[in-house]
């Protein structure tokens, strides 16, 4: 997808791909899900839209392995603003600290533009304060906090908590996708300092930088390299749920060595992981059996997807 649209356009091919959702079948859980919250909110608004044309540059496109439509087909770009309007609309009444006025959509990476009046509206907006809001009213943590996150994506979530006051956002993951963070959060917050990717032989000759530094980039294997209880909340979205059981019990291991406080996470009810061969349901994960579950719901947005906090001891 890099390769094929740029960099440029990763919020249109990658950043979809991470978490966004699309299918045009009213009969869909994607659909049911959205619909579903209307009955809550109940609010007319979600009519009030407007965008541009998406483009040739869309959701999923020529990708075999997704069996999704392109963005540009009108049926299908007419579905999905309805579905991100419905999104952004619930997410407006769960925001009990008013994040969602206060926090813009960054243009790096071009966005699809879908409007509320000038407010540009994104899933991975609504996605990021929906996650903020369950992690702030079951933790009651403060925002100034130490933040790692596993499997972070280009970094939708390291943008809400630093501009929120996060003291540290550690950022870990694999090439490509590290990189594309780094990019991306140099380019829309360019007056932090940064702790950039490289290799590392021991973390006693780069702690000082490491220490001073805002944001810090980091490989999924430098992880056993950080301290022990240095963070206040460690998160994973989307990405344990990839892994084999060996992996994952490694990286809860490492989360539980290095936080102090809370964990966050977002897996599918049940993942067919068809590389390796194995099948993840909600109770496969091996959380040590000393944390406490703060919460456990289904994703409000998105019925496969269930949603954890944790009290690590």
């Amino acid at each position: 997808m890099l390769v094929k649209d740029g960099v440029d356009n990763f919020k249109r091919t990658l950043g979809h791909n991470y978490i966004n959702f699309l299918n045009k079948s009213p009969a869909s859980i994607h659909f049911k899900s959205q619909l579903d919250l209307w009955k809550i909110h109940g609010s007319t608004d979600v009519f009030q839209i407007d965008s541009d044309a998406p483009g040739s540059i869309g959701l999923k496109a020529d990708l075999e392995h997704f069996n999704t439509a392109k963005i540009d087909d009108p049926d299908t770009w007419n579905v999905y603003q309805f579905l991100v309007s419905l999104m952004w609309e619930y997410t407006i009444l769960i925001d009990e600290h008013k994040v969602l006025p206060r926090l813009l959509e960054p243009l790096y990476g071009n966005p699809l533009r879908i409007r509320r009046g000038p407010r540009l509206i994104t899933q991975d907006l609504s996605h990021s304060v929906s996650e903020y809001s369950l992690i702030k009213s079951k933790t009651g943590i403060q925002d100034n906090i130490r933040v790692l996150e596993i499997g972070s994506g280009y970094g939708r979530l390291a943008h809400l908590y630093k501009f929120l006051g996060a003291k540290k956002y550690v950022m870990v993951d694999i090439s490509p996708a590290i990189i594309v963070a780094q990019n991306y959060m140099h380019n829309i917050m360019p007056n932090l300092k940064y702790f950039d990717f490289r290799p590392i032989d021991n973390f006693e000759s780069v702690q000082q930088e490491f220490e001073q530094a805002d944001v810090c980039f980091m490989s999924a294997d430098q992880i056993s390299l950080l301290p022990d209880k240095y963070f206040d909340l460690a998160i994973n979205v989307c990405s344990l749920m990839e892994m084999k059981m060996e992996t994952i019990d490694y990286y809860l291991k490492q989360i539980g060595r290095t936080t102090t406080g809370y964990f966050y996470t977002k897996q599918w009810t049940h993942q067919n992981n068809l590389q390796d061969q194995i099948q993840l349901t909600k109770d496969d994960y091996p959380i040590p059996r000393d944390w406490t579950k703060l919460a456990d719901r289904v994703d409000p947005a998105f019925a496969r997807l269930f949603e954890q906090v944790w009290k690590i001891r």
